[in-house]
């Protein structure tokens, strides 16, 4: 594949950036523009991740997830669409950059109340001091 990289065409990222919906979807990985249209259907994680990618730099969402060189492995070099001249990546609006989401808040801990604690004597059905007292009065009263 190094010799298709060499021979590939050197591409601007403004026309990357032409490429970005669902039936035209080129990524940029590790500065070159791939077309994604067709294989992001059969990607294992789902389509939705390079959609969101698509006339982008993916670099640094793909890499952590990926083998560097999985791309040349299981994409055909017709799919690879030029090697993107650096000069022309503007990180700012180009680089789809990791977004973390923040960790769920931890949950207290809430002691159970035991058996004894909720009242009602051993009264089974009653689960606070009312409930336990309105069954204490209609047992004495039978």
């Amino acid at each position: 594949m190094a010799a298709a990289a060499e021979s590939a065409p050197m591409i601007s990222m403004e026309e990357v950036r032409k490429h970005n919906s669902k039936t035209d979807c080129w990524v940029v990985l590790y500065g070159k523009a791939w077309d994604l249209s067709k294989f992001a259907k059969a990607h294992p994680g789902g389509s939705k991740i390079i959609f969101e990618l698509a006339g982008m730099d993916g670099t640094a969402q793909f890499d952590p997830i990926h083998p560097k060189d999985i791309m040349d492995k299981l994409l055909k070099p017709t799919l690879m669409m030029g090697v993107v001249d650096p000069a022309t990546i503007d990180p700012a609006k180009d680089v789809k950059q990791i977004i973390k989401k923040a960790p769920p808040p931890k949950k207290k801990a809430v002691a159970k109340k035991r058996r004894s604690d909720r009242g009602g004597g051993g009264l089974g059905q009653a689960t606070n001091g009312c409930n336990a007292q309105h069954l204490r009065f209609r047992i004495r009263r039978s």
